[in-house]
């Protein structure tokens, strides 16, 4: 009788990753769970928890992503532009339109009751590196640079 093989992906946490935000944009926040997610990566149901402790850790993981990923992109924007503190917020706001426009699935997430209740527990884990997740930081930066300029915004 011949040995069964067992199946080892290269990169299952990523795997799992990529799969939640793809299911995230097929079937919404509603349908998303871990055993539908482990079928579409094609692998055992008990796969993810060799990753993720279960459904929330990974909400938490996607809503952390997002917000690295927006943090960057505002920052990209303030970078690019010449301007004023003023210039620099409308280009922050239009890096903003865009990201949600390209990343309606981590913009659901990064929002969700779901991923914020859980991410309720990540900000010890976080350490030294919350402000790689600080997306608002960059925006309330660039408001706070408004006063100092003829760009003032009334609050």
């Amino acid at each position: 009788m011949p040995k069964k093989r067992r199946y080892h992906h290269p990169d299952l946490r990523q795997a799992l990753l990529d799969g939640a935000v793809r299911l995230i944009k097929e079937e919404g926040m509603r349908e998303f769970s871990l055993r539908k997610l482990a079928s579409q990566v094609g692998v055992s149901h008990a796969a993810p928890y060799r990753h993720f402790e279960n459904k929330e850790a990974i909400l938490v993981t996607l809503m952390l992503e997002g917000h690295k990923r927006l943090r960057l992109t505002l920052l990209d924007a303030v970078a690019r532009c010449r301007g004023k503190a003023i210039d620099k917020l409308l280009a922050q706001g239009r890096a903003y339109l865009e990201f949600a426009r390209k990343n309606p699935e981590y913009l659901s997430v990064m929002f969700s009751r779901e991923a914020m209740a859980a991410a309720s527990s990540v900000g010890k884990e976080l350490g030294d590196h919350q402000e790689d997740y600080d997306s608002f930081g960059v925006v309330e930066a660039t408001v706070a640079g408004l006063d100092a300029g003829s760009g003032r915004i009334a609050m």
